[in-house]
């Protein structure tokens, strides 16, 4: 491996590393402001209702077709810290995927990039991707409409994504891949 090369796998790393440490960090600030303040990382929309809704928007001189949504993010400490908790999950994931992938860099700057240690960093990391694509994707919009239900919105909505499985689903591909390096790799290491 050339000297260039070698530089830039370490400054990679390390900039993976710090990464993790910045998520590591964003997830305790997200809970803290939660659980001892009451404000939400994500606001919540909430709807009232249509007769206060309607004379809110005769004050403003608005006609037509409008609607009126409110973005709350201080509420009760309960509220906060489950509509902060998907949040918090997905950072504290997102710090482990990096510091897997700062390890994976390690190993390939060593020389030895395709190796079953490597392997088994990658499965953890796709399965911690995985979750970290269903927290955030299912469990936080429906948390969101829970959330919407507990501050008396007059309208409610959940959404889902197929996102997560495609995201599995590129995660294990990679995963089979760097395994038939690792696979190649082993061959030619006892072929000789």
């Amino acid at each position: 491996m050339n000297i260039q090369t070698g530089a830039v796998l370490r400054t990679l790393k390390t900039l993976l590393a710090l990464a993790a440490i910045a998520f590591a960090l964003g997830a305790f600030f997200f809970a803290f402001q939660a659980v001892a303040q009451g404000i939400s990382p994500s606001p919540v929309d909430v709807s009232p209702s249509a007769v206060a809704s309607d004379a809110l928007l005769q004050t403003m001189d608005v006609s037509g077709q409008s609607t009126v949504v409110v973005q709350v993010t201080e509420m009760d400490r309960a509220t906060a810290a489950m509509v902060s908790l998907p949040t918090v999950i997905v950072c504290g994931l997102v710090a482990a995927i990096l510091s897997l992938l700062s390890a994976l860099l390690r190993e390939a700057d060593a020389g030895r990039p395709f190796t079953p240690d490597n392997v088994k960093r990658l499965r953890l990391i796709a399965r911690l991707t995985l979750l970290a694509a269903v927290v955030g994707w299912w469990l936080g919009p429906a948390l969101q409409a829970w959330a919407q239900v507990r501050l008396d919105s007059s309208e409610v909505a959940v959404s889902a994504s197929l996102t997560p499985v495609l995201v599995a689903l590129g995660a294990y591909a990679l995963v089979s891949i760097w395994q038939r390096g690792a696979e190649l790799a082993d061959f030619e290491e006892h072929a000789i």
